[in-house]
């Protein structure tokens, strides 16, 4: 302690000297750490600018070539696709009122000539396949041709796959009002609009076809559909018992006991009862048979079987004879919802390019003296 006290200052100057020490070191430490942790930073950036810069997709000249080579395999490839999405018309380019007024009339003709012809029952006459407003007229709305145009062969195209799957009958065609002749609140028109694809140019035109038939023309006609020259798209199935059955809505298929003039034993196919012993010698044959069986009249099975009814006193009944409904079907009432898909040829596959502006001239404009 006398040390101490002696050499005071000494001592407290070197308590202050390690307490800085100590800090010093704890400042160093973490300033390195600080170094570190922008190192790791640097490193990291300039691992991912190396990766960017060498891998294969860097603007270089082979890639620039790659790349043109794969836009000329898309555009192929669009021009594929475009094969399956008819024009939105073929026939509108030089139409006008009086040339479309003469294609609506053939058309709704032929509509209904085609339902006679294949037996298709329409609605009460006149029917016409929700061209109602349009019949009368001659002069048509501004823009509304085209259009109208593309909704007659649409119709021509559903009725050609429902006429041709010999559906019972049409009940109804609707579509989508895209004219100011057309009136409001008429049955002729469903509630969607025509709707075009702002990217490809897609004209979607929405339909809606009731009919009735059995299960077996409504698969034929879906199948008719899907195979359509023009893009149709079944958004809807509205299934359901027609609301009148007919008599011949119900198809009966009679089951005969009676074996066919010249079939084997049990009516099997000769040839199949020859081959297992029971065909070449008429009765004889399925006499031996049934006697094998105990199925012969005469037999113990049919002496056994004939006991309990002769003791008893009762008749075995006879077995019900007549025709058995294998399949009993119901007229259906369907109602499609359809939408047809056609690109428009007007619209290029490419912006076209705007023609350069000339550069100015250099001579300053010459002004003309006015006299």
């Amino acid at each position: 302690m006398k040390w101490l006290k002696q050499n005071l200052l000494l001592v407290v100057g070197g308590l202050v000297a390690v307490g800085l020490l100590g800090f010093a070191s704890f400042f160093l430490y973490d300033k390195i750490q600080q170094k570190d942790a922008v190192t790791e930073q640097l490193t990291a950036g300039t691992a991912e600018l190396e990766r960017l810069v060498k891998r294969e997709v860097y603007p270089n000249e082979e890639n620039i070539k790659a790349a043109q080579a794969e836009q000329k395999r898309l555009l192929g490839a669009l021009q594929t696709v475009k094969t399956f999405f008819p024009p939105v018309s073929d026939n509108t380019n030089t139409m006008d009122g009086a040339s479309f007024k003469a294609f609506l009339e053939t058309s709704i003709h032929s509509f209904t000539v085609e339902a006679e012809r294949l037996g298709v029952s329409l609605p009460p006459k006149p029917y016409h396949f929700s061209f109602t407003a349009q019949r009368p007229l001659v002069n048509f709305a501004s823009g509304s041709i085209e259009l109208l145009t593309v909704q007659v062969n649409d119709i021509k195209a559903i009725l050609d796959c429902l006429y041709k799957a010999k559906i019972h009958s049409l009940v109804s065609v609707r579509r989508a009002s895209v004219s100011s002749d057309d009136p409001a609140g008429s049955l002729d028109y469903v509630s969607k609009k025509f709707a075009t694809n702002v990217i490809t140019g897609a004209v979607i035109a929405p339909y809606e076809v009731s009919f009735q038939c059995f299960s077996g023309e409504l698969a034929d006609s879906l199948s008719r559909l899907a195979a359509s020259p023009v893009t149709f798209v079944i958004t809807n199935i509205n299934v359901g018992l027609s609301s009148a059955v007919d008599p011949a809505s119900t198809t009966e298929t009679p089951a005969s006991s009676m074996p066919m003039a010249g079939a084997g034993f049990g009516g099997m196919d000769p040839a199949t009862a020859a081959r297992y012993g029971m065909g070449g010698r008429g009765m004889m044959s399925q006499a031996m048979m049934m006697s094998r069986y105990g199925i012969n009249p005469g037999g113990a099975a049919a002496a056994q079987a004939d006991a309990p009814s002769q003791a008893t006193g009762t008749s075995t009944p006879a077995p019900k004879t007549g025709t058995k409904t294998f399949v009993d079907e119901k007229s259906l009432k369907v109602t499609l919802t359809i939408h047809s898909i056609r690109l428009n040829p007007a619209r290029p596959d490419k912006p076209e390019k705007k023609a350069p502006r000339p550069p100015p001239s250099d001579a300053a404009p010459t002004e003309t003296p006015t006299p």
